[in-house]
């Protein structure tokens, strides 16, 4: 009740309430007598009457400062606010009891467990599940403190499986405690009654975004005109962050908050609301991609002659395409799963048809393959929809390795594409499978494949599918010798990737031109054309590219003579792919020779700082310029 503040505020200075007096002129004159500080605790109870109430205290004793503790802002003049973020938390950090030792979050899980078990410590064995756990309760002192609790009855790893259910795990037995501390679903709830029932339908719909969100997404998802005014609210409510870092403010609610709003939801409002959400997704999919095809408008001004800049500019425009949809990574994940929980197959292939070049750019393959595997459970046509998905499917398992999955799903595609009569969907599925055998050694089954692709896509006129079967194709001869045939392909398929805007074409056909010239003892040309080949890389953004660009780097170096530079690159390189969590082959010939000639402790040394790089360190080196190191030392001779 506001109106006993003032009453609160006599007795805490020890003043007697006097009769018929006005207890907030009594506070006035006693306050007026010195210069002092007032501490008013948990006020966001009191903030409707009792701001009021702050203001005119203010005004009449100018000597008068007020700390005040409150889940909700005063919105008075003269308010400064000082937000408290949650406690730090480890993430990445090297999990060790040393280095968890400096964050104030495992600090207060520390202390608050040996409450319950005074024997606990970090340890080597626990150190992991601690961090995780710390991570995981996202640095709220009372859901740590909570969970702190449990620690005479379970380990760090225990608690950790409890999080599925948070809500239930998340509870105090101690008596004594106020009903908002007892529990961390009655501590957010004690701040969720405080809104305005617009606002608490407002923060509910909020919880199906994952990741964050920006204003206009918040209007069209949660159906909400008034979303910048209601989010301003609930910011200064504290329930949900702010992230002003980027090109555009972006809003997110913390895991806790985001699955008590969700739990809010009926199933009919989750289901609305869900869907709200896909379709958003749908839409910023398909209205930024179309505006950065580097095959498009920028691609016609290359074959045209009026911009010889439009392809290197497509393709920065391609990256940039990437990272504007980084921030929305986990919602696109939520649309798909939402769009395969509730039966949408033709959204759901729409949505991850849409979202694999993202994938692909970001080297997240594996997470690729598995939202295709779920768009394509939901869906049993012959239609081309479904023929590119299996196509793409075929494709990230093949790149992981998994090459029986991979020659099943793209042998669908071709049978599907054959029976529509899609003669560049043929050509590219013909490809895909040729480059399963090609990957397990079965030269003859993939030059007869790719032989046929290629006569099917000169067919089509389509140079962009005329340039990735050749490049296959001239990796195919290339391991029977026939080099002059080769050199010619390459030629002809680089030359053909520039002209259909294909940069992931030209890279590939460098890494192959970059082969030849090191069998012909011509590191420089070998380097050169490598150094190119990763400069697209990067421009494009694509990870994957990026990381064979380097490890190719490396074996050009080492032909070089350049053997930490090659042995640096190389853990590089390693490194890039153990990120991604992906496979490279090739590296275990470089390790063996490379080790035996450079002696253990110094091939060590060198490896364990390329390891150690940053993607970004890695990049630089391999684009340093050794001008007058590449000679024409034998490939192969360490």
């Amino acid at each position: 009740d506001p109106s006993l503040l003032t009453g609160a505020v006599l007795d805490a200075i020890g003043i007697s309430r006097a009769a018929g007096s006005d207890p907030l002129d009594q506070a006035v004159t006693a306050l007026s007598k010195q210069p002092s500080l007032l501490l008013l605790d948990n006020f966001e109870q009191l903030v409707e009457g009792g701001a009021e109430i702050v203001k005119s205290l203010l005004e009449r004793v100018p000597s008068l400062t007020l700390l005040v503790t409150s889940r909700q802002t005063l919105a008075i003049p003269g308010e400064d606010e000082l937000a408290v973020a949650p406690l730090p938390t480890p993430h990445s950090a090297n999990a060790t009891p040393d280095a968890l030792s400096a964050f104030h979050s495992v600090q207060l899980f520390v202390d608050r467990a040996r409450v319950a078990k005074p024997d606990f410590r970090v340890t080597n064995q626990n150190a992991a599940a601690v961090a995780e756990l710390c991570d995981r309760l996202e640095g709220i002192p009372l859901a740590i403190e909570l969970a702190a609790a449990r620690a005479q009855a379970m380990t760090p790893a225990q608690m950790l499986g409890q999080l599925g259910r948070r809500f239930e795990f998340l509870v105090s037995r101690k008596r004594g405690l106020a009903e908002r501390q007892r529990t961390m679903k009655a501590a957010i709830d004690w701040s969720y009654k405080l809104l305005s029932p617009e606002l608490q339908t407002f923060f509910n719909r909020l919880s199906v975004f994952r990741g964050g969100w920006t204003v206009e997404a918040a209007e069209t998802v949660c159906d909400e005109p008034l979303a910048l005014d209601h989010l301003a609210m609930l910011r200064e409510c504290s329930l949900v962050l702010v992230d002003d870092n980027g090109p555009e403010m972006r809003f997110r609610m913390l895991e806790t908050l985001r699955e008590f709003g969700e739990e809010q939801l009926d199933a009919k409002e989750r289901a609305r609301t869900g869907g709200r959400h896909a379709m958003w997704i749908t839409d910023l999919l398909n209205s930024t991609w179309p505006s950065v095809l580097y095959y498009q408008a920028d691609n016609l001004r290359v074959r045209n002659g009026a911009e010889p800049n439009a392809f290197r500019l497509g393709m920065t425009a391609y990256r940039r395409w990437g990272e504007c949809l980084l921030p929305d990574n986990d919602n696109v994940r939520t649309a798909v799963q939402w769009a395969a929980a509730y039966g949408r197959a033709e959204q759901a292939i729409e949505l991850v048809l849409s979202c694999h070049p993202f994938w692909r750019m970001r080297g997240d393959f594996r997470e690729a393959q598995s939202w295709l595997v779920v768009a394509l459970n939901r869906d049993a046509s012959t239609s081309l929809a479904r023929a590119s998905v299996l196509y793409w499917a075929g494709f990230f398992t093949r790149n992981l390795k998994e090459f029986p999955e991979a020659q099943m799903l793209l042998q669908e595609a071709l049978d599907i594409r054959r029976q529509q009569i899609d003669l560049e969907g043929v050509a590219s599925a013909l490809n895909g499978l040729a480059c399963v055998h090609k990957d397990t050694g079965d030269l003859d089954s993939a030059g007869a494949l790719l032989k046929e692709a290629l006569k099917v896509a000169r067919e089509t006129g389509e140079p962009g599918i005329v340039a990735e079967i050749l490049v296959n194709l001239a990796s195919v001869l290339g391991q029977s010798g026939k080099r002059d045939e080769v050199r010619k392909m390459l030629d002809e398929s680089v030359a053909l990737a520039i002209e259909a805007g294909s940069p992931n074409v030209q890279v590939w056909g460098r890494y192959e031109l970059a082969n030849l010239h090191l069998a012909d003892n011509d590191v420089e040309s070998a380097h050169s054309e490598l150094r190119q080949a990763l400069t697209i890389a990067i421009e494009m953004g694509h990870r994957k590219e990026v990381a064979y660009s380097v490890k190719m780097l490396a074996n050009c170096s080492r032909a070089a003579g350049l053997e930490d530079r090659a042995i640096r690159l190389m853990a590089g390189a390693d490194a890039m792919y153990t990120s991604m969590q992906l496979v490279h082959s090739g590296a275990e010939d470089f390790l063996a020779a490379t080790e035996a000639a450079h002696g253990e402790g110094s091939f060590a040394e060198a490896w364990a700082t390329g390891r150690a790089m940053t993607w970004e360190q890695t990049v630089s080196d391999a684009l340093e310029n050794d001008s007058g190191c590449w000679t024409t030392a034998k490939y192969g001779e360490s």
